[in-house]
């Protein structure tokens, strides 16, 4: 039985992907489960090995199990999914452990991974054809059951200031309506309803509207999260997310 981790940077969007030596086809992070070992440890230890990322069998939720055969490639393998998601600091951790087996590790969106899918390994194709609406990570976090941690709740809530009044700043430029005696709110509000998608040509704005739409959906799958949270809680008590 093989494990694959769909790793995740929730902020940028992307998936990480490994290109292998032996088929040229790109696929999850993970490898064959060892005898006496449960799935969560065999995530863990797979990540290590290939990318030195040192995560605890904790980072780890259960997604999926895949019954993938090719007989025309004489290939048939049960295929267990797991997902996990990677923090900003950590990013520059990852390295090419194993260079004899992978060429390269990179991170792509899942627009990405569809339109080069017959180039991805074959359980990664089959989980995508099994989920045709899946467009973005938090479709994957919520599959998964994945709930925040504080720490990414912090960090959603800090890159959304900080997105919030650079793209304010970004966009009053090329509107050239600055002005001292306006609202810092009222301006934001009016810039970005009305303005936002008026100037998706700039590229720093561009990508300052995708990363400010990201954050909007991670916030609003907070709250779903804290909702569901209460109700299972009988609206009492303390709430873990």
């Amino acid at each position: 039985m093989g494990v694959g981790i769909f790793l995740t940077d929730i902020f940028s969007n992307k998936i990480l992907l490994g290109k292998r030596k032996d088929t040229g086809l790109y696929g999850l992070p993970g490898g064959w489960l060892e005898k006496f070992e449960d799935w969560n440890e065999c995530a863990s230890r797979e990540l290590k090995e290939e990318t030195n990322l040192d995560f605890p069998k904790e980072r780890f939720n259960y997604m999926s199990t895949l019954n993938c055969f090719r007989i025309e490639k004489n290939y048939h393998a049960i295929s267990l999914i797991m997902y996990s998601e990677i923090k900003e600091k950590e990013k520059t951790e990852v390295k090419n452990m194993e260079p004899n087996k992978c060429e390269k590790w990179l991170w792509v969106t899942i627009t990405q991974m569809r339109s080069a899918i017959k180039s991805l390994f074959y359980p990664l194709q089959d989980f995508l054809k099994q989920h045709p609406k899946m467009d973005s990570v938090i479709y994957l976090r919520k599959l998964a059951g994945f709930s925040f941690k504080m720490e990414v709740e912090e960090e959603v809530s800090e890159k959304k200031m900080s997105i919030d009044s650079t793209l304010n700043k970004e966009i009053n430029k090329h509107l050239d309506c600055t002005s001292s005696t306006d609202d810092d709110s009222t301006t934001w509000k009016v810039a970005k309803g009305t303005h936002k998608y008026r100037f998706r040509k700039s590229k720093e704005i561009n990508e300052l509207c995708e990363l400010d739409d990201i954050l909007q959906e991670l916030e609003f799958n907070m709250k779903e999260i804290k909702e569901e949270n209460k109700k299972g809680e009988g609206g009492d008590g303390e709430v873990f997310i």
